[in-house]
Order: C-alpha cells, then sequence, then structure tokens
C-alpha cells in the first residue's frame, strides 16, 4: 500500500468519525437529558 492511499482512506474515516461525533455533540448540546 502507498501513502497516497492510506491518506485518502484515513481522511474518509477521520471525517466520517468526527461528523457522527459532531452530530451527536449537537444533538446532546440541544437536548440535554
Amino acid at each position: 500500500m502507498n501513502n497516497v492511499q492510506i491518506l485518502k482512506q484515513f481522511r474518509i474515516f477521520g471525517f466520517g468519525y468526527l461528523g457522527f461525533v459532531g452530530y451527536w455533540n449537537l444533538v446532546i448540546g440541544y437536548y440535554p437529558s
């Protein structure tokens, strides 16, 4: 595997993870339990 492929995969995975966490932080922030 070359570095470009790894970086692309990491970027997609990283943004997906951050988006998921950010979305839940937003939901929890707007609707505190």
